[in-house]
């Protein structure tokens, strides 16, 4: 039953990346393979190689956090761990392999120690009063991010209290924690809303694009705010580094807010939104990458206003 849901997954992917084309295939091909370069050389640094154990780590927690099909594979297989390690382990053998290589004992044992805790953790988080409470704080204009944080409520909280909590051990806690969170709102913005959202507004396509961006901006500046002041009272020295980290970040959010639309299809899930989003995330692990989100957002900007322009062109 696991090999059988492991190739479900594999064919899951197939389809993806087939969605994206091959010439965008080849492209995150080399990104990826460049990504793994970087990550394999920092993983011979010190203190580089925990940060980067220690934020995969958190990362596999949070995806699991917010994993929708546990209560279906409690119903087809009895051992649902089996699957967790089985998927999460594959996901994991690159880091692995690059890890054994370099003799870091203490980095294995962390992300195994995360696997195995992960693997417990057989309920699916559900929107309670409380939760309501909480999203009712935002905007109604804001659906993504209602949507977004009723279906990773827990996998959110989850890594807020692991910043604050690790703050208190070593300074790249916080800065790890934001980073996660980023990772994580990008998916809110992976599905095309329904037509009648955009007409709503009743303004032209580059208001409408800019305001998108500063919603997006707004929402999660008001998320990791407590985070960054928690991170100025205790490294004071270090205050400008969740600043420069925030501008990355919201050079990203740009890139997708654009890549939405420049794909966007009323109620569908954007696949080659979905898949090209992971230059956003690449360039948020290695700044230098920043540059090809900046042109790719140009080329999506026009995108964008050629894609929306028949839902928003009474409003120009």
């Amino acid at each position: 039953m696991v090999n059988g849901i492991l190739k479900i997954r594999a064919k899951q992917l197939v389809r993806q990346l087939e969605g994206i084309g091959i010439f965008r295939f080849l492209f995150l091909l080399g990104l990826s393979a460049f990504l793994f370069y970087i990550i394999f050389m920092q993983l011979g640094q010190s203190p580089n190689h925990y940060y980067i154990s220690a934020g995969y780590g958190l990362l596999i927690l949070s995806i699991h956090l917010q994993r929708s099909d546990k209560q279906f594979l409690k119903i087809i297989i009895t051992h649902t761990q089996k699957v967790y390690y089985s998927e999460y382990l594959v996901l994991s053998i690159p880091l692995i392999l690059s890890i054994v290589y370099y003799k870091l004992w203490i980095d294995l044992l962390l992300i195994f120690l995360m696997i195995l805790i992960a693997g417990f953790i057989n309920f699916t988080p559900r929107v309670t009063n409380k939760h309501n409470r909480f999203i009712r704080l935002i905007p109604d204009d804001s659906y993504e991010w209602k949507s977004g944080v009723r279906k990773s409520f827990v996998g959110i909280i989850f890594i807020l209290i692991a910043g604050v909590g690790g703050n208190f051990f070593f300074e790249a806690a916080i800065p790890i924690a934001i980073l996660v969170l980023s990772l994580i709102v990008i998916n809110f913005y992976q599905t095309g809303e329904s037509e009648i959202f955009l007409i709503i507004k009743e303004t032209g396509v580059n208001q409408f694009l800019k305001g998108k961006i500063i919603e997006f901006i707004i929402q999660f500046t008001m998320l990791v705010t407590p985070l960054v002041l928690l991170f100025i009272l205790f490294y004071p020295e270090y205050w400008f580094i969740p600043f420069v980290e925030l501008l990355m970040i919201y050079f990203v959010f740009i890139y997708v807010v654009l890549l939405k639309y420049a794909f966007y299809i009323p109620n569908e899930k954007l696949i080659a939104s979905q898949t090209l989003s992971a230059i956003g995330a690449l360039s948020l692990l290695l700044p230098f990458m920043l540059p090809v989100t900046w042109l790719l957002s140009v080329r999506f900007y026009y995108k964008s206003l050629s894609n929306l322009k028949p839902y928003l062109y009474d409003f120009d």
